[in-house]
């Protein structure tokens, strides 16, 4: 080997090992492995947790915080928060981080949560209603002073807007951002369910929980492809404001469900951050002749026909509309943005059941539904 060359790759080697003893002071960082989830890396080790958030909305890998759970001591740790033992006492900004705790027995830990009139959550629901779950949103989306007051372990957040949760600092309650909302694939968002169980002391429980949600979606998937002479229905959503059209990319949530229920989506050839924007009439146009048309609507009783032609009468030229095949997930009647993060594998039955009616006549919607001729 040439001399230089040799001297670059020990120095190359001395240089990683160094780095490798800095990362190990404390204690060492084992692995826990993920298996869709990208926002967020987890370690054991030994006697607690190590957990890396990212930021998904960076085309770095940039770190948004790490936290120690257990274990080693703040200094030695390298976190930027530290929880000396689980979480006993939680408040929370979002439905979905109450649907992640539940599903890993920790609901009796949450204190607190903003918005409160929109949870659905039935455990959750008679918590508010006993006071054991007190509303943090009053006049502002998060009452200051009453977070102060209550003074959890942790406070459960999300990564956008402009709160300013530096301000909690002083009182010392962490701020964990919570950025499964980002996640593509319909399991990577339930897979957060590992970091609430680790911040509860219910890891295990966690894990469990997540395996029977992964082992029914990937069931319904496996099974769908068994049937080697199925049809495959353009499918398209979104919805319409100020003359736009705003559609999820392929690459999102709502694309890969389609792809996984044996739908063709409008927009899978868009791979983006954030949202795909057309000119409505465009919209018209591109979906024309599509199968399927998927909406998410928040409506007191059931969606008709009849009041989709009264929001445009241009609806009405599209294939989807004239055939009748409207699917849709009222929100105002469904946990679609709480509990439905951890029920994944219900949401593509319902799926599947839409656009391939012949498979399971008998199925009983639970998220999404087709609308009534």
């Amino acid at each position: 080997m040439n001399r230089w060359l040799l001297w670059v790759l020990i120095l190359t080697l001395w240089s990683c090992s160094g780095h490798q003893e800095k990362a190990a002071q404390g204690q060492m960082h084992t692995p826990i492995p993920l298996e869709y989830a990208r926002g967020f890396e987890l370690f054991s080790t030994g006697d607690g947790y190590y957990v890396v958030l990212y930021n998904l909305e960076s085309d770095e890998r940039e770190i948004l915080t790490t936290i120690q759970v257990g274990g080693d001591t703040p200094d030695s740790s390298h976190a930027a928060i530290h929880l000396a033992h689980a979480a006993q006492r939680l408040a929370c900004l979002s439905t979905t981080h109450i649907a992640l705790l539940q599903a890993c027995g920790s609901l009796d830990r949450l204190i607190a949560t903003a918005f409160a009139e929109y949870v659905r959550n039935p455990e959750a629901r008679a918590m508010i209603e006993s006071g054991a779950l007190r509303n943090l949103s009053g006049s502002e989306d998060v009452d200051t002073e009453l977070l102060i007051d209550l003074s959890p372990d942790a406070f459960l957040v999300y990564p956008f807007g402009n709160e300013d949760y530096s301000v909690y600092d002083q009182y010392h309650i962490p701020c964990i951002p919570i950025s499964e909302y980002l996640e593509e694939h319909p399991l990577g968002r339930a897979e957060w369910i590992k970091l609430a169980g680790i911040l509860t002391g219910q890891f295990e429980a966690a894990n469990e929980a997540f395996n029977t949600m992964k082992k029914r979606y990937e069931k319904a998937v496996i099974e769908l492809s068994y049937n080697t002479d199925l049809e495959h229905p353009t499918v398209f959503t979104g919805s319409h404001s100020s003359g736009m059209w705003f559609a999820p990319p392929g690459n999102s949530y709502i694309g890969q469900f389609i792809a996984d229920a044996g739908g063709k989506y409008l927009f899978a050839d868009y791979h983006q951050r954030g949202n795909v924007e057309l000119q409505f009439e465009e919209l018209i146009d591109r979906a024309y002749d599509v199968d399927y048309w998927g909406k998410v609507v928040y409506e007191e009783g059931d969606l008709t026909l009849e009041s989709i032609r009264a929001n445009d009468e241009r609806y009405a030229n599209l294939k989807a509309f004239k055939s009748g095949q409207v699917f849709y997930c009222n929100a105002a009647e469904t946990d679609y943005f709480g509990d439905a993060i951890v029920e994944p594998g219900v949401i593509l039955e319902d799926l599947i059941a839409i656009l391939h009616p012949e498979l399971n006549p008998g199925h009983r919607f639970t998220y999404f539904k087709p609308i009534e001729p």
